[in-house]
């Protein structure tokens, strides 16, 4: 009888481990599921339009003005016109001439 009463003495014991195990982990669930509503909400406010602009103001940032179409040029020395010189292709410091690359 004794044996008994210290194993259901043991087995309570260990359940009442396991619920204050069970309990931090909650706790931990709710802080981290709070902290993760706080991070949606101030993502929503830094994706806002307005937002953006202020920190882009506040950053130097300003509006492009109007943008030119520049038309395309015989490259030197080539003869090449730019619009055909492969996007592997680029111009060697002292040459000038067009070098593939890699």
């Amino acid at each position: 009888m004794l044996a008994v009463g210290g194993l259901c003495v043991f087995v309570q014991g260990e359940r009442i481990a396991a619920q204050e195990e069970a309990d931090a982990l909650a706790a931990n669930l709710e802080r981290a599921q709070a902290a993760q509503r706080e991070l949606i909400v101030e993502l929503s406010r830094a994706e806002m339009p307005d937002e953006m602009l202020r920190r882009a103001a506040v950053a130097g940032m300003v509006e492009p003005g109007p943008v030119a179409a520049v038309p395309s040029a015989p490259i030197p020395a080539t003869g090449i016109p730019a619009t055909e010189i492969a996007a592997t292709e680029i111009a060697a410091p002292a040459s000038g001439m067009p070098v593939r690359a890699g």
